[in-house]
């Protein structure tokens, strides 16, 4: 007895190729077998309606389906931004299309000055934004150097004051997002200036030479050998114009250790 005819064979199941109109699989290859994947794009101006992937399965079919790529035909109306308009006045915004931005007066643009329709159907980011600049220093704010009407943020400038009180002092500003002074710009016709620290006996201080000693200088003190600092070594001038601390004297060293030994 024999068996009839010729025994079966296992074949490994072969998927049919994926095929997607206005699209690409991205390693195309001539046969498909079971649990291979792939992956698919659309051409400019298409966008991919489905899954991006597939995968062959055993009842020789892609799972999920294979996708389709859906033409674009245009982007919504351009975004507006604050403190800003675009240049167009179209209705429809093809893919490519580009739309320029500017800012109202006072205001400064920041990022691009564009943005383009892209194919998938938005607008490229991020969009612009419009900043307001800072003002000119008025009038008791002293003199600017280089002085501009408007400055954008991120603009530095330096004050030069000239009063009764102090000459040539210079202050550097930076324009904030606002259209804030950061440092606040001084106040040149209030400022004021701390007297000359005194020599002290058997010592001297840092600032010998300083014809001017405005808020924010410091001095320091220190004394000959054999003599001891009482106080505070360095002390600042202040916004109100005295010094910090009361002004430090020298000893000799002797004396101090004859007072230590008393108490």
């Amino acid at each position: 007895m024999a068996w009839s005819g010729d025994p079966p064979t296992c074949q490994k199941v072969v998927c049919p190729v994926p095929q997607i109109q206005n699209g690409r699989v991205s390693i195309p290859k001539q046969r498909y077998r079971y649990k291979d994947t792939v992956s698919f794009q659309c051409h400019e101006g298409f966008m991919l309606k489905g899954h991006s992937t597939a995968q062959c399965k055993a009842d020789r079919t892609w799972d999920p389906p294979v996708p389709v790529c859906e033409q674009v035909g245009k982007c919504l109306p351009p975004p507006s931004i604050i403190n800003g308009e675009h240049s167009s006045f179209s209705d429809t915004f093809g893919v490519g299309a580009t739309v320029h931005y500017r800012c109202k007066p006072g205001f400064f643009l920041i990022g691009n000055q564009s943005i383009r329709c892209t194919p998938h159907g938005v607008w490229s980011h991020p969009l612009p934004r419009c900043e307001a600049g800072c003002v000119s220093p008025g009038a008791g704010h002293g003199k600017a150097i280089g002085l501009e009407s408007l400055y954008m943020p991120g603009d530095i400038i330096t004050i030069e004051c000239n009063t009764d009180n102090i000459s040539k002092v210079l202050h550097k500003s930076q324009c904030r997002s606002g259209g804030t002074w950061f440092p606040p710009l001084p106040a040149c016709d209030r400022v004021l200036h701390c007297s000359k620290p005194p020599d002290i006996l058997h010592g001297g201080h840092s600032g010998l030479g300083k014809a001017v000693f405005t808020p924010g200088t410091s001095v320091n003190y220190s004394c000959e050998t054999g003599f001891s600092l009482v106080g505070m070594a360095s002390i600042y001038c202040t916004e109100s114009g005295a010094w910090s601390h009361p002004f430090p004297v020298c000893q000799g060293v002797f004396l101090l250790q004859r007072a230590k030994k008393k108490v």
